[in-house]
């Protein structure tokens, strides 16, 4: 006789266990190219380093002087013991000196104490050195400077005060022998950033 129809579908059976994975495809092609994002900040670079190999002494309140540099470059010159600079922005500045009798150390723009600066050396005879970080603004620029585009600076100082003396002596002691010129004093100022 004739087949009979199709009896109902069964129900489904487990889900077998995953196979393994596949080997990696090969790497598609790299995407576009983005565009070109902005410009940095960019500044002229100013830095100066000064020194003195000339023993002096200097009175309480004074400003020790260098006779001489090893680098100069950008918006800043010196002359004695001012440091003339007629870019504003943020300046890194190190100081080493070499001091008999105890002292205290301070910088001073255009005239006035830089508060946080001061150092005390109570080690007699000996070579000591501080850094700090000063903002140097367009109002700070005031001082009167012939070979700044303007005519006009801020200037910097190291000024020296003894604690026993009413002055102080930047040199080594006299029963040192050495071959080559030392340095006395000396200071570093860097541009880090633009106000």
């Amino acid at each position: 006789g004739e087949s009979g129809g199709s009896g109902p579908t069964g129900a489904s059976g487990q889900t077998g266990e995953s196979g393994p994975t596949g080997e990696q495809g090969p790497i598609g092609p790299s995407g576009p190219t983005g565009e070109q994002g902005p410009i940095g900040p960019s500044f002229s670079p100013t830095y100066i380093h000064v020194y003195s190999t000339t023993p002096q002494t200097v009175l309480n309140g004074q400003s020790v002087i260098f006779d001489t540099y090893s680098s100069n470059y950008g918006n800043c010159e010196f002359s004695g013991s001012d440091i003339f600079i007629w870019k504003s922005g943020s300046y890194y500045i190190n100081t080493s000196i070499h001091h008999i009798e105890q002292c205290q150390i301070s910088l001073f723009k255009n005239n006035s104490i830089i508060l946080g600066s001061s150092s005390l050396f109570s080690i007699m005879n000996s070579q000591n050195s501080n850094g700090i970080i000063i903002n140097i603004t367009d109002t700070d620029i005031t001082e009167t400077y012939s070979n700044s585009p303007s005519g006009l600076a801020c200037k910097l100082n190291l000024n020296i005060n003894s604690l026993s003396n009413a002055e102080l002596n930047i040199n080594d002691t006299s029963d040192i022998n050495s071959t080559m010129p030392s340095t006395y004093v000396s200071m570093s100022i860097l541009l880090i950033n633009t106000a």
